[in-house]
């Protein structure tokens, strides 16, 4: 018999050294990131192409609302020693928040298309009532030294003045118009402002009622502060997934296939702030509460949570196609483990461009099926047999179906793919128990 060459050795090993190939299938696997780490890259990318679409256009109707007030605010002389240690007159700025505070607000949501993209814009009709008691310094600082009454005003926080309509206040039956901007930041960045002489209205006054009613316009979320001693929100529209966030959830709540309504309830002891204070001691945003109308389905979301299986997918196939080498003692080029590694990464490019013009659900099932049928075809020819390729179809089937319920089931989902991959590494435990590891890889025919 002739004696091989060292070339032939060499091949000979190469074909059938079952550590080159796991070497081989490792690098294949690592080589794949490549492709997985664009995926992810062209997925933000057009995340924030919608985000730039849907942002232009918030930006023409109304962007995301945040209303804060009435609150008066009343200028006061007081002392203070600068940095010399001398004693100056500076004027000061009172704030004072509402006893009682009521807001009604009815939400008409309308869903526009910018592009492939859904934009959620709203007009909010928005009744706002309530009560003050009359401003009282008493609890201030000795060191007021007069209290300028003619030149109060009354403050509406509104982070984008986007108003279908004349804004006025009734406050103790007089009616008034606001003003554009605002005379301190102290508690709002944006909003409208209106005059108030205070020496006109009895300090004896019991409670001083004031309402006022407006059409905003705005996008995706609706917040308000509660500023009064005791605040009281209610909130309806027609959407069908709103999300209640803030501090607190309503105290009542109804989501229909086709509407909401929510009633919040929030006392002065539920916040961080009193009633009254001076300059910007103090900051009302972090209470802020209300609603977020979300779309049904976030595409990009669950695009970028199924890529993030990827690579684990491309390990468990190439993991069968390595048991299928060593069970039936088969050879597998690594280009063929190549192409199918790119096919399954071509998934994830179908599920994105499919979800961009129809439901996730859909695009998975179409993307799945397409993936699926490519590989079984393509096995028909590494295996070169029919039934094989069936079953290799099957697999990829199954593997398919555990990754959506993964995605399907978020809460569970770390338990489902745990188990799921313990169970994984049962059975390939179990496939290869009898595989002569070094000797060719091939499984030993035993009786155990």
């Amino acid at each position: 018999m002739e004696t091989p060459s060292v070339p032939e050795k060499i091949n000979n090993w190469a074909k059938n050294s079952i550590g080159l190939k796991i070497i081989t299938v490792i690098v294949l696997v690592l080589l794949l990131l490549i492709p997985s780490t664009r995926i992810m890259r062209l997925i933000d990318e057009r995340k924030t192409r919608k985000d730039e679409a849907v942002k232009e256009v918030e930006a023409k109707w109304g962007m995301n609302q945040s209303v804060g007030g009435p609150v008066i605010s009343v200028p006061f002389l007081t002392r203070e020693l600068n940095s010399n240690g001398k004693w100056i007159e500076v004027t000061r700025m009172a704030h004072f928040l509402p006893e009682e505070l009521n807001i009604e607000c009815y939400i008409k949501p309308e869903k526009l298309h910018r592009s492939i993209y859904d934009v959620i814009l709203y007009a909010a009709d928005l009744k706002i009532k309530g009560s003050f008691v009359y401003p009282d310094f008493n609890e201030f600082s000795n060191d007021i030294l007069s209290v300028d009454w003619s030149h109060s005003y009354i403050s509406l926080g509104i982070s984008d003045l986007r108003l279908q309509n004349k804004l006025k206040i009734n406050f103790n039956n007089q009616i008034s118009d606001f003003k554009p901007g605002l005379k301190a930041t102290d508690i709002f960045a944006n909003g409208v402002s209106c005059p108030l002489n205070l020496e006109l209205i009895n300090k004896d006054t019991n409670l001083i009622p004031f309402n006022l009613e407006f059409t905003l316009n705005g996008s995706e979320m609706l917040h308000f502060y509660p500023l009064g001693k005791e605040t009281t929100a209610t909130m309806k529209g027609k959407w069908a997934d709103p999300k209640f966030d803030g501090n607190f959830l309503p105290v009542d709540r109804n989501v229909t296939d086709t509407s909401f309504y929510a009633k919040w309830k929030y006392f002065d002891l539920n916040r961080s702030y009193p009633q009254k204070w001076i300059g910007n001691e103090y900051n009302v945003s972090a209470t802020a509460f209300g609603v977020d109308l979300l779309l049904p389905v976030d595409e990009y979301q669950k695009t970028t949570r199924s890529a993030k299986y990827n690579i684990m997918f491309i390990i468990l196939t190439f993991l069968v196609l390595f048991l299928t080498e060593l069970i039936k003692s088969l050879r597998i080029h690594p280009f063929q483990y190549l192409m199918i590694g790119f096919a399954i990464s071509i998934f994830y490019l179908l599920l994105l461009s499919f979800s961009e013009q129809m439901s996730f659900n859909l695009s998975y099932l179409l993307s799945g099926v397409s993936v699926i049928a490519l590989i079984g075809f393509y096995s028909r020819f590494v295996f070169k047999s029919v039934p094989m390729a069936i079953l290799m179809a099957g697999i990829m089937l199954i593997l398919y179906a555990f990754f959506f319920i993964i995605l399907q089931m978020q809460d569970l989902s770390l338990l489902i793919g745990s188990i799921g991959l313990f169970l994984i590494l049962a059975l390939v435990m179990y496939l290869s128990r009898n595989v002569d590891w070094y000797g060719s890889g091939k499984a030993k025919h035993t009786t155990d």
